[in-house]
């Protein structure tokens, strides 16, 4: 399965050939591994590739978590958030499910 994610904002990723824009990632399922490769703005696979274990994946999505946490406060609310398109009290989104403890 190949999976495509692409980012809010650019970034940028380092190859043997110099710095990049990175608009996103490209995730493949090789059944025993995750392939994740960045995506240039131009919409081309970087010469770049990372492969996760797929039994690591866990691990690394409560890495991830936990960096977005520890940043929170720079997570916009989602663009159906019933907090940012509403005003309601309460948030719906993603960062809902991010709130530190």
């Amino acid at each position: 399965m190949l999976k495509e994610l692409k980012f809010s904002r650019l970034t940028t990723f380092t190859g043997r050939n110099g710095t990049f824009k990175c608009a996103g990632v490209e995730l493949i399922d090789y059944t025993d591994r995750v392939q994740i490769s960045p995506v240039t703005s131009k919409g081309n696979v970087g010469r770049c590739d990372i492969d996760i274990p797929v039994e690591d994946i866990p691990a690394l999505i409560e890495a991830l978590q936990d960096i977005a946490r520890e940043n929170y406060d720079q997570i916009p609310h989602g663009p159906t958030c019933a907090k940012r398109v509403h005003g309601a009290a309460e948030c719906d989104c993603i960062k809902a499910e991010l709130m530190p403890t």
